[in-house]
């Protein structure tokens, strides 16, 4: 049961930041907007290729398991 809610909050979470990384892309997030969680995120290429690299940290996970 845990495994299943792990593999379930990954995939949220991976959501939640493919969400935000659209946003960037699309120009939509703004400097200072505070996203899901209360974080701040700011627009530049540095906090998309983050969040790229998060996402594929994320995918690698579920793969692994």
């Amino acid at each position: 049961m845990l495994q299943l809610s792990l593999k379930k909050q990954i995939q949220g979470d991976i959501k939640g930041y493919r969400s935000i990384l659209q946003k960037y892309k699309s120009g939509k997030a703004k400097s200072g907007e505070v996203g899901s969680r209360n974080r701040l995120f700011y627009r530049n290429d540095h906090t998309a290729r983050h969040l790229e690299n998060v996402i594929r940290e994320l995918r690698a996970l579920l793969r692994d398991d």
